[in-house]
């Protein structure tokens, strides 16, 4: 069995962090999770996030992602 290499994208908003992964040969999304995130808001008008906090939870979608891809390939 040959790996087909994913393109894969994180989403980093004022509410939710988003990971998913495309298969760019069709297109078509292999996996995705979204979480909300830590924001604050220190005055109106202006919203801050942890850059830790954001790396840490990057991580551990990342992670996620990865065993829900390789989950779906062990079943074709």
């Amino acid at each position: 069995m040959s790996l087909t290499p994913l393109l894969v994208g994180v989403d980093v908003g004022t509410t939710n962090l988003k990971v998913l992964a495309i298969d760019p040969d069709t297109m078509e999304l292999v996996a995705h999770a979204a979480r909300p995130v830590e924001t604050n808001v220190p005055r109106p008008g202006y919203a801050e996030q942890n850059p830790d906090y954001l790396r840490n939870q990057d991580r551990k979608f990342s992670l996620h992602v990865e065993k829900i891809i390789s989950r779906s390939f062990l079943k074709m």
